[in-house]
């Protein structure tokens, strides 16, 4: 009878039992980095793709990341954090704060032009559907239409992986971004790659935005504060999701 628990045990597994730890996950993180990774926020910076953290995510985020970071002449943003929980997450529970979406909409900035907090997003839709589950598919591709104050009706392609210890998710714009008639980004050239994993201390999620302006869009526009604001709010939103569980 013990025998047999201890495979049912092993077979079922329990979540967060055998997790490593987020220095396991951040092997090489400096010491200002993990304290404001750990504190009540998040750690953002903008990087030189000799400058990002070293992440112990596995082969296939590495991959992702690589092919990324290949386009030329863009900007990139990177935060990592903690989120501490005493209760156990799992990867249903990341997989299905993914999916709430509608969430996005009316979450607000403080907007300059306006000099008020307004929406970022008026409106913002899965158009596969938002309803949970109870497993994590190995991949998954949906599309994501979110109604940007500024620019108006963007279309994205996310792409879900999940690997040995965590789940990638890769958001791209499948559309042109334009403001007003000026393009501002290709297609493919709005990214944000997020790698979120439990660990024994809770959850750690960390992701990179990587932009690539249309050079006429860029010498008018502040795409790097445009582009944080929108980096920021989705990443606070996935990162609340997950929290909320």
């Amino acid at each position: 009878m013990p025998r047999l628990f201890f495979i049912l045990f092993l077979f079922c597994g329990i979540s967060g039992v055998f997790a490593r730890g987020f220095d396991g996950l951040f092997s090489e993180l400096p010491a200002a980095v993990k304290t404001e990774a750990q504190s009540s926020g998040a750690y953002y910076a903008i990087k030189k793709e000799n400058t990002l953290l070293k992440i112990n995510a596995g082969t296939e985020f590495n991959t992702r990341k690589t092919a990324l970071l290949e386009k030329k002449n863009a900007v990139i943003l990177e935060m990592v954090t903690l989120i501490k929980k005493t209760n156990n997450i799992n990867l249903i529970d990341i997989y299905n704060a993914t999916l709430r979406v509608r969430l996005l909409a009316g979450r607000k900035y403080f907007s300059h032009t306006r000099r008020k907090e307004v929406p970022l997003f008026k409106k913002a839709l899965r158009v596969e559907g938002e309803a949970p589950k109870n497993f994590v598919p190995l991949n998954e591709s949906a599309v994501i239409i979110l109604d940007d104050i500024n620019l108006g009706e963007c279309y994205y392609q996310t792409e879900l992986t999940k690997t040995e210890n965590g789940i990638i998710w890769f958001l791209t714009n499948s559309k042109p971004i334009s403001f007003l008639f000026l393009t501002i980004f290709k297609k493919n050239n709005f990214n944000i790659l997020f790698y979120i994993e439990p660990v024994s201390e809770g959850v750690a999620v960390y992701s990179i935005m990587l932009i690539a302006a249309e050079e006429f869009a860029a010498s008018r526009v502040d795409i790097v504060s445009a582009a944080k604001k929108r980096f920021q709010l989705i990443t606070d939103w996935l990162v609340e999701g997950i929290d909320a569980r």
